[in-house]
């Protein structure tokens, strides 16, 4: 066989044998402001962020924006979030939406805030169908205290997510060295010592519930929400 032939036979192979897991494929990502929004994409509240790109299934905007004081039904005391992807065409499709809320919260803080720097648009499986990765935080209450986390992926209809807690805020002088940490709460208590903690925080704090989420979604999924929760929550 001719060194050609033996050429053109491995390109083939590598052809069939397609992208790897892991092997993230680049999307051109675009981020554009609240005027820039597609005609008959609309919202009523307090535009966020935006974000535009493509893959195999058609051209797809993410935009995120919040309600919050007296115009909600609930009262003065309330914050919603909304995030939805929507795919653009001839008919708009909503692929996905995502609605929290903090209600109730009478002369306590309150916020429910979006980290729009760690919104994220990823192909970490090399399918051409892009995951959107958001992170926000929720607190009601009083004094010092630990927030809701959640980091949350959606690739089409499918949903992932990371939810637990940040950690409070740290006595002044106190140092963190989060090397040894174990940021899963399950597994932080499944031993029988104690898990590590630091001064001013309870178990909880810094960790997520459980990654039960991911267990059939390929394993670069959870590797990323991971590694923005590691990223986000460190004090």
């Amino acid at each position: 066989m001719s060194y050609v032939r033996v050429l053109l036979c491995l390109v083939c192979v590598l052809l069939i044998a397609g992208p790897k897991e892991g092997a993230a494929q680049s999307l051109d990502v675009s981020e554009f402001a609240e005027d820039e929004l597609p005609t008959g994409i609309q919202f009523d509240g307090q535009f966020l962020q935006a974000k535009r790109w493509q893959d195999e299934n058609g051209v797809h905007v993410f935009f995120a924006y919040q309600r919050e004081g007296d115009n909600t039904k609930y009262g003065v005391n309330n914050v919603e979030l909304f995030a939805k992807q929507v795919t653009i065409g001839p008919e708009k499709r909503v692929v996905w939406d995502v609605y929290d809320y903090v209600r109730d919260c009478e002369n306590l803080d309150h916020s429910l805030q979006l980290d729009t720097s760690a919104t994220s648009i990823t192909d970490l499986d090399s399918d051409d169908v892009a995951e959107t990765t958001l992170v926000y935080e929720k607190f009601c209450g009083g004094g010092i205290a630990a927030s809701d986390l959640k980091v949350l992926m959606m690739e089409g209809d499918e949903k992932y997510g990371l939810r637990g807690k940040t950690f409070a805020p740290l006595v002044e002088g106190v140092e963190v060295d989060l090397d040894a940490f174990e940021f899963n709460l399950s597994k932080a208590t499944s031993g029988d010592s104690e898990p590590r903690t630091f001064p001013n925080q309870s178990v909880e704090n810094g960790r997520y519930e459980t990654a039960e989420d991911f267990a059939d979604a390929p394993s670069v999924f959870l590797e990323f929400a991971r590694k923005t929760w590691k990223e986000t929550v460190r004090p």
